[in-house]
C-alpha cells in the first residue's frame, strides 16, 4: 500500500469543528504546501 503526502511548511495549529452537529472541535495543522528544504542541513 503507498502512502500519500504533501511536502510543505507548518504554520501551525487550528481546529477545524466536525459537520455532524456535535460541537466537536478536531486540531488540525496549518501548512503551505510547496518546496522546503529536507535533511540535516535545511535547518542551518
Amino acid at each position: 500500500m503507498a502512502n500519500k503526502a504533501i511536502v510543505g511548511e507548518k504554520l501551525g495549529m487550528t481546529q477545524v469543528w466536525d459537520d455532524d452537529n456535535k460541537g466537536r472541535a478536531r486540531d488540525r495543522a496549518s501548512c503551505r504546501p510547496g518546496p522546503c528544504g529536507a535533511g540535516a542541513d535545511s535547518r542551518t
